[in-house]
């Protein structure tokens, strides 16, 4: 068992993350050996006296019965609480990104922080490779089932507690919260915070330069926003920055959710920025604090 260091992000130019390959995001958050020697797991604490202890990461492949793909998958317990029945929140990553892209946007140290300063209970982060598959089922693969069934099966055998979920997704993630909220994981989901999140009300609306992602025909049968109704139980969080191009889409689903009947109203962020790694950070600590107090 290979014994990881611990985590130090490098700093990154704030619009550069988006098309980072895979081999860099692995670089990136040390976890390049992932790749290779599947699956890993690891106290990830200095061992020199004296050292600050930091979260404990596990990672592992599936293969697929669902896509015929291997889906790479990252786990994280907070600092203090490695092993423990943890309730789960999914980070669900962005179409460029993969299971890692939760430490390049420095999720589980932020996690810590604010466990430390008081401000949410622990629980664990778990993502795993959706490729750009917006979590749904694409022809013949359902990235969906590889969420709902093969990694919630992994998450349960290592005795977390996955009758309650919270997800936090951005860009294809957010998609992909709201509509397993919707489907899927319909009865677990508890809570979401969706940064930049594409909101389209019809296949009319969605922009030409994202038709590439799915047809007419995926794109109506897993558009969330025409069925507010279905996201009845959860605690929803929207945020956007006013310069993405998703902004206004996502100011009109808040109205959406808004005025649905037996549907709580969302709460909103909706500040400076673009459809950017450097935008995504600075909501993090809002966006888990939420996940943290309703999960």
């Amino acid at each position: 068992m290979k014994r990881l260091r611990p985590y130090t992000l490098p700093v990154t130019k704030p619009d550069a993350g988006g098309g980072l390959s895979r081999r860099s995001l692995l670089q990136a958050v040390g976890l390049l050996p992932l790749a290779a020697a599947l699956p890993v797991a690891s106290r990830a604490a200095a061992a020199t006296p004296g050292a600050v202890p930091t979260y404990t990461t596990s990672g592992g492949t599936i293969d697929s019965a669902y896509t015929g793909l291997k889906h790479n998958w990252t786990l994280t317990y907070p600092t203090g609480h490695d092993g423990e029945p943890l309730p789960v929140a999914l980070a669900l990553h962005s179409s460029n990104g993969d299971a890692t892209e939760m430490f390049v946007l420095g999720m589980p140290d932020r996690l810590d922080a604010l466990m430390t300063a008081g401000k949410t209970p622990p629980f664990a982060l778990a993502s795993i490779d959706s490729m750009n598959g917006f979590y749904e089922k694409k022809g013949g693969r359902d990235y969906a089932r590889v969420v709902s069934v093969e990694f919630l099966k992994v998450l349960h055998d290592r005795n977390l507690d996955t009758s309650r979920l919270g997800i936090i997704g951005w860009s294809m993630g957010g998609w992909g919260a709201f509509r397993l909220a919707q489907h899927e994981l319909h009865d677990r989901v508890r809570v979401i915070s969706a940064i930049s999140t594409p909101c389209y009300s019809s296949w009319k609306t969605w922009p030409s330069y994202e038709r590439g992602d799915m047809t007419k025909a995926q794109f109506t049968a897993n558009n969330f926003y025409p069925h507010p109704k279905l996201l009845a139980k959860p605690r929803v969080f929207l945020f956007c920055g006013t310069s993405d191009g998703f902004y206004k889409g996502n100011k009109a689903f808040a109205k959406v959710l808004d005025r649905a009947k037996g549907v709580r109203r969302p709460k909103t962020h909706f500040s400076a920025g673009g459809h950017t790694h450097h935008y995504w950070k600075s909501v993090l600590d809002p966006a888990l604090t939420h996940i943290g107090r309703y999960l």
